[in-house]
């Protein structure tokens, strides 16, 4: 009865040290080398163009880094120094002007990324590498 009780233990035990031995050596697939820096996509900055269309011109600046739409018009405003007023509302930031061009019942600044217009505030609107913001004063068609 002693033996069979040891020989279960041991058993038990080489059993354990097999599996642990077999998963230890395993390639691990999916992880980074040791020494390497994981760079998380959220954490990269794009690099986009902003353009700004009113009636007959258009000015366009390329290489901005910015991870919003409204980051990447900061930016080029300040650099560019040209006027920018803005709104903070519960929904995220309101341009109101830019370049001394104010919102109105008849036209307003609204933006595009990549033509399609947005659809949140313009500090909440995520860009990816290469995006074209593009910021246009027209006729809103709400």
């Amino acid at each position: 009865m002693k033996k069979i009780i040891l020989f279960s233990i041991f058993g038990l035990f080489l059993g354990v040290g097999i599996y642990l031995g077999y998963h230890r050596l395993q390639p691990r697939k999916n992880l980074p080398e040791k020494n390497a820096i994981l760079i998380q996509p959220e954490s990269v900055t794009p690099f986009v163009t902003v353009s700004f269309f009113e009636e007959d011109s258009i000015a366009t600046y390329s290489n901005i880094l910015a991870t919003t739409v409204y980051e990447a018009l900061q930016k080029v405003s300040v650099v560019n120094e040209i006027p920018l007023k803005t709104k903070q509302y519960d929904f995220g930031i309101f341009v109101e002007e830019i370049g001394n061009k104010p919102n109105s019942t008849d036209y307003a600044w609204l933006y595009f990324v990549n033509g399609v217009s947005g659809d949140v505030a313009a500090d909440k609107k995520i860009l990816k590498t290469a995006d074209l913001v593009e910021w246009r004063y027209m006729k809103p068609t709400f």
